[in-house]
């Protein structure tokens, strides 16, 4: 009888323990709505995260100045946005938007203006404008037009659009870096990495991923010179590790797929990619150095966008669930795939049921042995 006693109480020990990994942050104004966030960027000195609303047509602003992020305000643009990067030295934050432009907005803390619209940048386009990169050297906005494969560079101060570059249809992710001051582009629908020059807004070169990568989200490691790539392939799970260096690939990882934003944040060494495992939208981590896989978790977001707090090391991700508006938090995973304390509460009380089934019915034998054989006559 100790025996079961000791399994039931090592099963409890165990649910104790288990750590709820996940929160959710409610956004007020979004209740009941289906939304699509394309983008997070996160301003870290501000304390505040920026989501790309195209549902709601919105700019959404979190306050993360606390361990659980809190829903601040929304900022309406009258279109839909989709990428989103924020110019911390010039106090502004830029959208690519379903009309073909630039949204520029204050987000300067001391400014009179602060989190209004104070411009649109055409870029030329009939279709939409989609995800871009800042230039804190030339202080230049990149913007790509996926659907007609061009990318629009743009006076970040003026707020003037400068030079069209052709390059291909299906640009994805452009990335500024800092190292060798180039531009980088993915694109999925040629499976080509581009290299642009922002000093003279030209192609330098282009390289074909290996495989079949589709790539979309990536992030670079300046220091370093890697990148890490998210494959869009249906149907697989596969990340890239890039030597920007030598222009090769470095290694490949199973672990997720479909990661259209992947970012890296040098003070905690990690990359971050919002994708999907195992059929379901997950985040993937990685170390630095050595880039190796260093554990994921099952978000149940259905969206691909994630952003990540400095201050209190949690991670966000807005969930794009029907009915479900705002965002989901938690720490980094450290280890295999992760999943909600409900689904491990749900696994858990199983065996537990049947424990209990199992010490109800061997009691009710007992008990009727016990009267069957009926008790001795003390004289």
């Amino acid at each position: 009888m100790w025996g079961i006693w000791s399994l039931v109480l090592l099963v409890l020990l165990l649910v104790i323990s288990c750590e709820e990994p996940l929160y959710k942050v409610d956004a007020p104004n979004q209740a009941g709505v289906s939304l699509q966030v394309r983008q997070v960027a996160v301003d870290q000195r501000a304390h505040r995260l920026y989501a790309s609303n195209t549902t709601m047509k919105a700019v959404d602003i979190y306050d993360i100045s606390e361990a659980a992020a809190k829903f601040e305000k929304s900022i309406p643009l009258g279109v839909e946005p989709f990428g989103i990067v924020l110019a911390p030295d010039l106090g502004k934050l830029f959208t690519g938007n379903s009309d073909s432009t630039l949204a520029i907005i204050d987000v300067a803390p001391t400014s009179s203006r602060t989190d209004r619209l104070l411009a649109k940048v055409p870029t030329g386009g009939k279709t939409r404008a989609d995800l871009l990169t800042y230039d804190i050297r030339e202080r230049k906005v990149y913007l790509a037009n996926p659907d007609e494969g061009f990318v629009t560079s743009v006076d970040a101060i003026r707020n003037q659009a400068l030079q069209r570059i052709d390059l291909a249809k299906g640009l994805r992710q452009p990335r500024y870096d800092p190292a060798d001051g180039m531009v980088y582009i993915t694109d999925a629908d040629s499976n080509l990495l581009f290299q642009v020059d922002p000093r003279r807004d030209a192609l330098v070169q282009k390289w074909t991923v290996p495989g079949t990568c589709l790539p979309a989200g990536f992030a670079i490691d300046s220091k370093r010179q890697r990148a890490l790539i998210g494959c869009t392939t249906p149907g697989m799970q596969l990340t890239l590790l890039w030597d920007l260096a030598h222009r090769r690939l470095l290694r490949r990882f199973p672990q997720v797929g479909q990661a259209e934003q992947v970012i890296y944040d040098p003070a905690v060494d990690r990359y971050l990619a919002a994708g999907s495992s195992g059929g379901s939208s997950a985040l993937a981590v990685f170390t630095g150095d050595p880039v190796t896989f260093a554990g994921s978790v099952q978000t149940q977001a259905d969206s691909r966008a994630v952003g990540y707090d400095e201050a209190h090391g949690r991670f966000y991700v807005p969930t794009a669930k029907p009915g479900e508006g705002g965002l989901i938090g938690g720490p980094l995973p450290t280890g295999e795939a992760q999943y909600p304390v409900s689904w491990v509460l749900i696994m858990l009380s199983v065996p537990l049921v049947l424990l209990g089934v199992i010490v109800f019915f061997y009691g009710r034998r007992r008990t009727r042995e016990g009267a069957a054989g009926g008790s001795p006559i003390v004289t």
